[in-house]
């Protein structure tokens, strides 16, 4: 009884402080209610048997959190390899030396970018993304335009009317664009109304635009219509991509390049 007691109280802290910080850490949680990882472990599998959390690298965010406008940080862990796989694809078969190229803000294009550092591709940068400025602007290779303006905290971006201005003046070769869903009428949306109007800037700004959306977001549908199969047809995923998902894709309008 006990035991039962202790496991409900390291779960409501659990609970409490993922309905403040949408996620928690291993480490966070050990030093706030002093007991073993494997303990956490085993409560964060109970939780998310319960619908309060999802498992991560690492921790654990919270179930509201995966709905909409989830925080840079939670995103960057979810499908964190998936992510990688794709950002690897990108670099390698898409990015070209001399090539201008735009990045949306989104923890894949943050992959992306490191890529980009990594390799020291020659590049010039178009970029709203805080995050993916502050990796790329000490680089000697890379030629970064930042569009600025009011900072959202919650998606380290900019995308004010200010950002905007700035966007519409430049032109790029290549757009990638990561969206939250991709559904199989051929929609690509986004759940951040805010950032609704400078990507669909970056989309018109740009000769060429790709999606990149890893297997979780393909068949789903959020709030706001950002384009269609027709205006971007290009998709790049991964490999937990299923055979039915990829027939509905394609027959959608949906061109799928798969990262292995």
């Amino acid at each position: 009884m006990q035991t039962l007691k202790k496991a409900r109280e390291r779960q409501n802290t659990i609970h409490q402080l993922l309905m403040q910080n949408g996620s928690v850490t291993l480490k966070e949680i050990r030093a706030k209610v002093g007991c073993s990882e494997a303990t956490i472990r085993n409560d964060f599998r109970e939780m998310e048997q319960q619908g309060l959390l999802k498992r991560v690298s690492g921790g654990a965010i919270s179930s509201d959190s995966l709905i909409r406008n989830s925080g840079m940080e939670v995103r960057s862990h979810d499908n964190a390899e998936a992510k990688e796989k794709m950002a690897e694809y990108v670099a390698t078969h898409l990015l070209k030396p001399g090539m201008i190229v735009t990045l949306d803000s989104g923890s894949t294009t943050l992959a992306i970018a490191r890529k980009i550092a990594d390799y020291r591709i020659p590049l010039t940068v178009i970029t709203n993304s805080f995050p993916i400025m502050q990796l790329l602007c000490g680089l000697r290779d890379v030629t970064l335009y930042f569009a600025g303006g009011e900072y959202d905290a919650r998606h380290q971006s900019f995308h004010d009317e200010n950002a905007e201005r700035m966007m519409r003046s430049l032109h790029s070769e290549l757009c990638l664009i990561a969206p939250n869903g991709i559904d199989y009428q051929g929609n690509i949306t986004n759940s951040g109304t805010s950032e609704h109007s400078i990507k669909r800037i970056m989309i018109e700004n740009s000769l060429r635009t790709v999606i990149v959306a890893d297997h979780s977001k393909l068949g789903k549908s959020e709030l706001k219509l950002l384009a269609s199969s027709k205006e971007i047809p290009e998709v790049v995923t991964d490999r937990a991509v299923n055979e039915r998902q990829m027939r509905l894709l394609q027959e959608a309008g949906f061109r799928l390049s798969v990262a292995e």
